[in-house]
């Protein structure tokens, strides 16, 4: 049986004013956390006899979330992995006691004040207060900030808090929605390319730099005209404009692996071997986003499965694990002819 798919299935925290019905913060997670527990308790007490035992049921307890992870280190287009830490830390913790105190000054209930958590992966939405948050560092992932979050869950989430989360989730799975978002992340992409171009001279300085200016100045020119075809046709990816995106697309994916090759040298400085894979970074964005935004408008078949998991994940754009794992594909598809030879 071929798993179900976790694409668009984002993990959200929003802080609500069920009064004012309106949205004060929210978190989503960029990386999906490492580890996530709910641990559904029974109110149960067991009393032991001489002619056996017997159990008073008094229903079900509260339930406990427990999510453990980091967010990253590069993040994304406009917030770092400790920005989007940050972010998560103000929304869960901060906000929410700090925006429960101001109720009650005011004097609201501070329960109109509720800390939502939304996951579509494993299908709850259900309203928390935060026992514990922890910030976790260590000297094998020094560069990530870990986080440990435990919770009780007191009850499902309201209709019309949902409805606030929806839009983000519906942007991402409407064509139109994610469409603009690409153009949007395109253009910085684009952009990026242009100014490594300037600095790659003296960022490589060796005789390889003249052939890096030159692949990266391609690329620019190529997105760009994927962007203005693209413009062109609405939106839409017909069988006209397909094969420019899959050139595109393989130009991006082998300018990443020929500037991931160059940073490979053991002998290389530091610093230097920074600089080439932040330029292999914006060529797998550039991939990424062809893959992932154009991607979602083709009408053409997705045969994508065959291929199993891709690297695009972090994108919302992911694929399962191929159902052919382990097999050649070809041999189902072409079965091969009894031979005298």
């Amino acid at each position: 049986m071929i798993p179900s798919s976790q694409k668009n299935k984002p993990i959200t925290f929003l802080l609500w004013d069920t009064q004012k019905a309106a949205s004060l913060a929210q978190a989503s997670f960029v990386i999906r956390p490492e580890e996530l527990t709910r641990n559904s308790p029974s109110r149960n007490n067991a009393t032991q006899t001489l002619d056996g035992a017997w159990v008073d049921g008094q229903g079900e307890g509260l339930e406990t979330l427990t999510l453990a992870g980091h967010t990253g280190w590069r993040g994304t287009k406009s917030m770092d992995g400790q920005e989007l830490f940050q972010q998560l830390y103000k929304t869960v913790y901060k906000a929410w006691h700090l925006r429960r105190a101001e109720s009650a000054k005011a004097g609201r209930d501070p329960d109109f004040i509720e800390l939502i958590f939304a996951d579509q992966l494993n299908n709850m939405a259900v309203v928390v207060s935060p026992d514990q948050f922890q910030l976790r560092r260590h000297k094998t992932r020094p560069l990530l900030s870990q986080f440990n979050i435990s919770m009780t869950v007191l009850r499902e989430a309201s209709e019309s808090a949902l409805k606030q989360i929806d839009p983000i989730t519906g942007a991402i799975n409407n064509p139109r929605g994610r469409y603009k978002a690409t153009q949007a992340s395109m253009s910085g992409t684009i952009k990026e390319q242009q100014e490594w171009s300037i600095k790659v001279d003296s960022a490589l300085g060796f005789s390889m730099s003249g052939v890096a200016t030159d692949v990266l100045n391609a690329s620019t020119e190529l997105l760009t005209a994927v962007t203005e075809q693209v413009n062109a046709a609405s939106g839409y990816i017909d069988a006209t404009l397909a094969p420019l995106m899959y050139t595109a697309m393989s130009f991006e994916q082998s300018a990443r692996n020929m500037f991931q090759i160059m940073a490979a040298p053991a002998g290389l400085a530091t610093q230097l071997k920074g600089e080439l894979m932040a330029i292999a970074s914006t060529f797998n964005d550039a991939y990424c986003l062809l893959l992932n935004g154009y991607g979602m408008l083709s009408r053409f078949p997705d045969f994508s499965d065959l291929f199993g998991a891709s690297t695009c994940s972090t994108t919302g754009g992911g694929r399962p694990v191929s159902p052919r794992a382990g097999e050649n594909p070809f041999l189902a598809m072409y079965p091969l002819e009894n031979s005298p030879v």
